[in-house]
């Protein structure tokens, strides 16, 4: 890495439960403390107001870096606790007199802006995890969103966006002298063998009450997601029941929690799809259970630039997504994946049944996938440039 001319940084982020902005925080903050910089990450909980925080927080003190828990922090709006989570930020922000204020996800991002201009500082960075407003919100809240991004952009030095797709879709009104495209990175992570990922998996949806019956010769379609709207989890169990009655060795296994645990089991039932759709829950490390996966399934709404598609990538697993955000600047249709429009179950089911029934093709766009991750998407890079933007 070049010489870090920052001493101290100073990272906030609206929620500590795991995701793809998390994992950014994550390697960010983990590098620049290596590297001898003081590095403190201020955080929301993993859910509404005053919710506990997340596995963010208990990763970050495992690396030796210190947090800051906001309690006004959450994902939903309101006045009182926007007010509450700005006076609160700016006490930590006037406390820690960080060189570098570096905020993430669009809560953050406009508070913390503000807080950091309040209290001066001298570099205000803004990432942009794809842009919120493009989010299903009711009409009222992405107008409020758009405009916390137009004001999050007057007050930031700069804003790294990590992907083309959101460097092309800021909003016109946005100086574009401010934006830096970095993609996310990766290194090489450790998997679980074949084996002891789908006995694991299955042992933790067995205490369900409910078995995966053969689980050497299931197919496993297989996703990690928060179960939140956003990742179109509804669309690929619509689709999966065009997928079982061809094929009586398909399973769907879905790892993750969130908001839509509740109806997306009701959704699963109601297709008759409860023997053959499973729900593992939140899985520590998840990411070391790809290789239990034949096929990896992504078909959000919305993305920024998915991590957990850079994962399975790197794990060697065929991957289905949609053709959303970045996900086509990792992805080559029918090169290194296949692609899909959102929300398009035919669409989808097309996919999955010609990725099922082609064994030549998965082992061809798997190896391509992570041939282009390697390539081109490396942890080294996003740090180095970072490192450049503190400067």
């Amino acid at each position: 890495m070049e010489t870090l001319d920052a001493r101290k940084i100073l990272f906030v982020i609206t929620k500590s439960n795991w995701g793809g902005a998390q994992a950014y925080v994550y390697t960010l903050a983990k590098r620049f403390k290596e590297a001898g910089a003081d590095v403190v990450v201020a955080l929301g909980g993993s859910g509404g107001i005053g919710a506990p925080s997340g596995l963010l927080r208990a990763r970050l003190e495992d690396a030796g870096v210190r947090t800051i828990f906001i309690s006004s922090f959450a994902r939903d709006m309101g006045l009182v606790r926007e007010m509450a989570a700005l006076f609160e930020l700016l006490q930590i922000i006037r406390k820690e007199r960080p060189d570098v204020l570096h905020l993430n996800s669009s809560k953050a991002g406009g508070i913390g802006a503000l807080a950091g201009r309040i209290a001066h500082i001298r570099k205000i960075i803004f990432t942009v995890h794809g842009w919120a407003h493009s989010e299903s919100r009711p009409w009222y809240e992405r107008w409020i969103i758009l405009f916390a991004s137009w004001f999050t952009a007057q007050l930031a030095h700069k804003i790294i966006v990590v992907s083309k797709f959101d460097l092309i879709h800021a909003p016109v009104l946005f100086s574009r002298r401010k934006l830096l495209l970095i993609y996310n990175g990766i290194t090489p992570f450790s998997l679980l063998s074949r084996e002891q990922a789908r006995e694991e998996l299955t042992a933790k949806i067995a205490g369900t009450a409910r078995t995966l019956g053969d689980v050497e010769a299931s197919f496993w379609f297989f996703s990690i997601a928060e179960l939140h709207p956003n990742k179109g989890l509804d669309i690929l169990i619509r689709s999966f029941a065009s997928i079982v009655g061809k094929h009586k060795d398909a399973v769907l296994v879905i790892v993750g929690d969130g908001e839509q645990w509740s109806g997306l089991n009701t959704l699963a039932r109601s297709l008759n799809l409860e023997n053959r759709v499973f729900f593992a829950g939140f899985v520590e490390n998840a990411r070391e259970y790809l290789d239990a996966a034949d096929v990896f399934v992504l078909p959000s709404r919305k993305e920024g630039l998915p991590t957990v598609i850079l994962e399975a990538g790197l794990a060697r697993v065929p991957v289905v997504a949609s053709r959303v955000g970045a996900i086509p600047e990792i992805i080559e249709d029918g090169v290194s994946g296949l692609l899909i429009s959102p929300d398009d179950v035919e669409g989808l089911t097309t996919a999955l049944l010609r990725i099922k029934e082609d064994t030549a093709l998965r082992e061809r766009v798997r190896l391509a996938l992570h041939a282009r991750i390697v390539r081109d998407f490396s942890e080294e890079t996003m740090v180095k440039q970072t490192a450049f933007v503190y400067r």
